[in-house]
């Protein structure tokens, strides 16, 4: 288990990959496996809040602050 930190707390996984999207709202990682793509869908939601999630990059990483 290892734990992934980001703005407004703390995850503990048992995964070694890194979170590959965020919550714009509630600041949760999540992984593609995590979320439900859907066609008919406007913007992927956040299982925890269900607002939209944005893609982490190197030019946009994970917020912690």
């Amino acid at each position: 288990m290892r734990k992934v930190k980001y703005k407004g707390g703390l995850i503990m996984v048992s995964r070694e990959d890194e979170p590959t999207y965020q919550c714009l709202n509630c600041y949760k990682p999540w992984w593609k496996d995590d979320l439900d793509f859907q066609p008919f869908l406007a913007y992927v939601e956040c299982p925890s809040c269900g607002n939209r999630v944005r893609t982490i990059t190197e030019n946009s990483p994970l917020i912690t602050k």
